[in-house]
């Protein structure tokens, strides 16, 4: 389950196999799929017809990602702490933030990742609660195969009628 900034929401699935392979696969009517493998993350939209490519390691989600997650050594870890059970952990994407940008929440004691919030540049705040976690399940590699640059229609294409 995630919640938009704006309050918005949109279920569907969502695979993770380390090292930094994601998948988001959200229901209709979201037309947004998210797919993050070779050290890139991409976000294709169907409905405007877009592939956006970000480099992984100026993501959020690129600290995730990592095979392993040293929270004393690592630089994008601004603190941690236990909360109701839970331990929460606070990051930013690259070294040149200088407060945090993600918030990750663990359970206790399996200490499994259960939700996270990424505040976007403008101050907006998306969280994602997982549920129904299926941990070690075999994922097929084509679920983490970059999604195809959509195809321009010349404007001929467009306009034409069957």
């Amino acid at each position: 389950m995630q919640v938009g900034p704006d309050g918005g929401m949109a279920q569907g699935e969502l695979f993770l196999q380390k090292p930094g392979q994601i998948r988001f696969e959200y229901k209709p009517p979201s037309p947004v799929l998210i797919v993050a493998t070779d050290g890139r993350l991409y976000v294709k939209n169907s409905k405007l017809n877009t592939r956006d490519s970000y480099d992984l390691s100026d993501t959020p989600l690129g600290l995730l990602l990592n095979e392993r997650i040293d929270l004393k050594t690592n630089k994008a870890v601004i603190g941690v702490l236990e909360q109701n059970g839970s331990i929460v952990v606070r990051a930013r994407s690259s070294s040149n933030r200088n407060d945090s940008n993600i918030t990750l929440v663990f359970s206790t004691p399996g200490i499994e990742l259960r939700q996270w919030t990424v505040r976007d540049n403008q101050g907006g705040n998306t969280t994602v609660a997982l549920q129904g976690l299926e941990p070690g399940a075999s994922l097929d590699a084509s679920l983490f195969i970059a999604p195809q640059k959509p195809v321009k229609q010349s404007s001929n294409q467009r306009n034409s009628r069957p």
